[in-house]
């Protein structure tokens, strides 16, 4: 449940992402010369899967239900927007746009183990240098002590 919760936020970003560029698509379709605005949206679409998928990666590493609800997010503004459902072109895009998700999600599983090692070595560090304090503390410690009793 907790890796599901983790999702929503991402999920929620690639779905308007979906929502947000599909009907650019429909109506660029229809308009001859809207070039410019097509490749726009065409780029940006999977570019922000992408960075969605990288980002969710780094955060929550490699998780295949994630990969596979991005995909399915695809299909409800294609057949809002016009499509029928479960046409080649629905499929096919929520294919595509399951291995960009795939792909960003490995990549950022990448990042996150590195991280992981970075922050374990981080930890082995940390506590290696502690007891070289304590060892520079003590004989100081048994100075004073020393000194005390000759004092005395």
């Amino acid at each position: 449940m907790k890796k599901i919760k983790a999702m929503i936020p991402f999920l929620i970003v690639i779905s308007l992402n979906y929502f947000i560029f599909n009907p650019y698509l429909h109506f660029i379709l229809y308009l001859q010369g809207a070039h410019i605005l097509f490749t726009v949206a065409i780029v940006m679409m999977p570019a922000v899967c992408f960075g969605v998928s990288i980002i969710y990666g780094t955060s929550n590493s490699m998780n295949f239900l994630y990969v596979i609800l991005a995909s399915v997010l695809y299909i409800p503004p294609m057949y809002i927007f016009g499509r029928p459902i479960l046409s080649e072109d629905m499929l096919r895009g929520a294919i595509i746009f399951g291995i960009i998700a795939l792909a960003g999600n490995a990549i950022g599983m990448i990042f996150y183990k590195l991280d992981k090692r970075k922050k374990a070595k981080r930890q082995v560090e940390t506590t290696e240098k502690v007891p070289e304090e304590d060892e520079e503390v003590r004989p100081q410690d048994e100075l004073q002590d020393v000194e005390t009793d000759s004092a005395s």
